[in-house]
């Protein structure tokens, strides 16, 4: 039992002290295009994020830049994923 707590321990603390916030810099331009699949573009186009409301598996770089974090709700059951 204590060598899983320490596993677990070692583990998390991995994780944690991995994890950096970093900007990155892209050399991407605003108006190239980014390749999605069909359903998470329909979420972006829904959510108002896509500023082409027609689905054609792509989405421009400026509209997705700034974007840290997103909360998806599922159908039906209603969890989200963040």
């Amino acid at each position: 039992m204590n060598k899983n707590r320490t596993i677990t321990f070692i583990f998390l603390a991995i994780n944690v002290f991995s994890c950096k916030h970093e900007n990155v810099k892209s050399g991407m331009k605003d108006n190239e295009l980014i390749t999605v699949s069909p359903a998470f573009e329909k979420y972006l186009i829904e959510s108002k994020i896509d500023p082409n409301p027609i689905s054609d598996g792509k989405i421009p770089y400026g509209a997705v830049k700034e974007i840290d974090s997103l909360t998806i709700t599922l159908p039906g059951n209603h969890n989200s994923l963040k």
